[in-house]
């Protein structure tokens, strides 16, 4: 652990913090207490975070640790002197919320947050960060820590242009990574999306009157699934992150019905969700659409703030949408093209196979991954369908009727269909995880269900509990490193539920013997202080404990890891194919190039290579380019890879 390590993840927490004092006294003008000022307040550091990366990015600033530090306490500041103090202190609201809960829901909240802390410290032991994440989100977000330009297109796979993708949540990764000069901001943002998804779905469904056990049960379900809770070595941190988005969206228009206000914060979210990933755009429009019919004849006051908060969505999520239709003439390249624009690209066309083309062939093949890796999921789904044909509600109805609707739409959809190559299905099994938003809305319509007495309630319970279960084998199954043991998170929980049983044994004597509360800013200036150094510990390494879990590219990882020149000094990582993040390093002070199969072989015979080497031994078969330099033994081989050391470093053997 270096000084310079702590002190970049000191200006991370301190920007952070930042953020989140400015989210939750501009979100007191919109929701002055309670769960929806922090759901408010969430959004809007968020997209500040994203705002500000891209902004500051049109000067190559826009990830450089002194500026963004800079914008954040300069946020924190500008909202300070311009949003009068709220009339309820955050510290207040807390206080009132805390001793309004009793003894048993206090310790079973103790306990949750215990498992959580102890899920976030496994996800930092054993950072398996998926395939996707190590293929395309990490490289762009450590291709813009070094070009200081956010959202600009970096070349990361030779076949499939990721960067013309919604990138919204790179943007946000690359906010973070830019700050602490680590990969420890892209664990903590996947950490945080279950509990996001967890307390964006409660406040909605509790707004919408939806009992206690229902509420609860509804989210858990939810964040039970696979692709929300295993989502970080199963490449889904996306998807994750877009329900997160379109959760809060619909929590806050939910609360439109008494506040209207909340509908700025709430098209904010709606900028965030479909920035993330296409798939939340149908249901985040409709959700918004109905909320401002519901509160039509009330938006006259809104006009101004409602017009703010559209311009700052469309900065966040709806840049890459207008970048597309003036570069290649369709909105939504390279999955949908139009006859004036450009092509889709030839992997992607010809992948283009839904599963309404090949319905035999996608069940026969893919059945037992549906159960195994969706299972919860389809039991909302087919829950949802009855209860809305029995409830006899507008609202189950209507929800019923979205998930239904978003059934179709999936089904219609790119690469939900089998191809003709069986080792792709599971990759096409994995496509379930676009149908999350559908989920949601099948989780809401039962939630809603049980608002009616009689056997509608009972069914509706059944389904959600039958889903939880369902959702919990199904990720817990899949085992390392994909989820941490039962052990793991039980033991967090009985940690939890122990501390908040001991506070409130010792809280009041110590209540009592202290003096008056501390000032925010000292306890703030204490919690970066901790956090800085229990991130730089976390960052120490990372490429390293990433190469214990066993993923596909982890093995080259691990070697590379073992390189002292390689882990002490900067310098370039050219790989063909595709680029792979972890290869930037614990520091990121590797810049990753992406290559062509012939441009490494010419390198390869070079006599003043001054860059590290990883050849994809597919591509380069599939070139006929395998043994183009057969002078030049790697240092490194496995069945995926070879990796090559700089011309000096007397890296000419073989290590495997």
């Amino acid at each position: 652990m270096t000084a310079s390590t702590v002190l970049h993840h000191a200006a991370l927490a301190a920007s952070v913090a930042a953020l989140a004092a400015a989210g939750l006294r501009a979100a007191a003008l919109v929701a002055p207490r309670g769960l929806a000022r922090l759901i408010t307040a969430t959004v809007l550091a968020a997209a500040t975070a994203v705002a500000t990366a891209l902004v500051l990015g049109l000067v190559a600033l826009g990830t450089s640790t002194v500026a963004l530090t800079a914008a954040a306490l300069l946020t924190w500041a500008a909202v300070r002197r311009l949003v009068p103090e709220p009339a309820v202190s955050v510290r207040e609201d807390v206080g009132r919320w805390w001793s309004a809960q009793g003894r048993v829901e206090r310790v079973l909240l103790g306990a949750a947050a215990g498992a959580w802390a102890a899920w976030t410290v496994w996800l930092l032991r054993y950072p398996a960060l998926g395939h996707d994440m190590v293929l395309y989100h990490l490289p762009e977000a450590a291709g813009w820590v070094h070009n200081g330009r956010p959202g600009s297109v970096v070349p990361v796979i030779s076949v499939v242009p990721v960067g013309n993708y919604p990138l919204t949540f790179e943007v946000l990764l690359a906010w973070g990574m830019g700050l602490a000069r680590s990969f420890v901001p892209a664990t903590l943002v996947v950490a945080a999306m279950p509990p996001l998804i967890a307390a964006a779905g409660w406040l909605g469904l509790r707004t919408l009157g939806v009992g206690l056990l229902a509420a609860g049960t509804a989210v858990a379900a939810l964040v039970a699934t696979p692709a929300v809770l295993a989502s970080q070595s199963g490449g889904a941190s996306l998807d994750p992150a877009a329900l997160a988005w379109l959760l809060c969206c619909a929590a806050l228009c939910a609360g439109a019905r008494e506040r209207p206000v909340q509908l700025v914060p709430a098209v904010v979210a709606a900028g965030l969700a479909i920035g993330t990933k296409t798939t939340a755009a149908p249901l985040t429009l409709v959700v918004l659409a109905v909320a401002a019919v519901s509160v039509r004849g009330r938006l006259r006051a809104l006009v101004t703030p409602l017009a703010a908060a559209t311009g700052g969505a469309l900065v966040v999520g709806g840049y890459w949408y207008l970048r597309n239709l003036v570069d290649h003439g369709s909105p939504l390249w390279p999955f949908v093209d139009a006859p004036w624009g450009d092509p889709r690209p030839p992997l992607i066309d010809a992948a283009d196979i839904s599963f309404l083309d090949r319905p035999g062939d996608t069940l026969d093949r893919l059945a037992g991954y549906y159960t195994s890796h969706f299972g919860g999921p389809l039991i909302l789904l087919a829950g949802a369908i009855v209860v809305a044909i029995a409830a006899r509600s507008r609202a189950v109805a209507a929800a019923g009727l979205a998930a239904a609707v978003s059934v179709l739409i999936w089904m219609n959809a790119p690469f939900t269909g089998v191809v003709d190559h069986p080792g792709f299905d599971v990759g096409t099994g994995d496509a379930t995880r676009y149908l999350l938003p559908g989920v949601a809305a099948a989780a809401a319509a039962l939630a809603l269900a049980t608002r009616r007495e009689g056997i509608v309630r009972w069914l509706a319970l059944g389904a959600l509990g039958a889903a939880l279960l369902a959702g919990l084998e199904n990720s817990f199954d899949l085992g390392f490193p994909n989820v941490p043991s039962p052990t793991t998170l039980i033991a967090g929980a009985v940690l939890g539920a122990a501390a908040v049983a001991a506070g409130g044994l010792v809280g009041p004597a110590l209540t009592r013997a202290a003096p008056a509360g501390l000032p925010a800013a000292v306890l703030t200036a204490l919690a970066v202080a901790v956090a800085a150094p229990l991130g730089a510990l976390a960052a120490d390494g990372y490429v390293g404990r990433h190469a214990d879990t066993g993923t596909r590219e982890s093995p080259l990882a691990a070697w590379f890891a073992s390189q002292e020149e390689w882990r002490e000094r900067d310098g370039t990582v050219a790989s063909t194919w595709s680029l792979i993040g972890t290869l930037s390093g614990d520091r990121l002070q590797h810049r990753l190039e992406l290559i062509g199969a012939s441009e490494a072989c010419r390198r390869l015979v070079a006599s003043d290579r001054d860059e590290w080497l990883v050849v994809d031994l597919a591509e380069a078969r599939a070139r006929g380019q395998e043994d183009c330099a057969p002078g030049e033994k790697p240092a490194y081989v496995d069945p995926d890879y070879s990796a090559y050391q700089p011309v000096g470093d007397g890296a000419t053997s073989a290590a495997r």
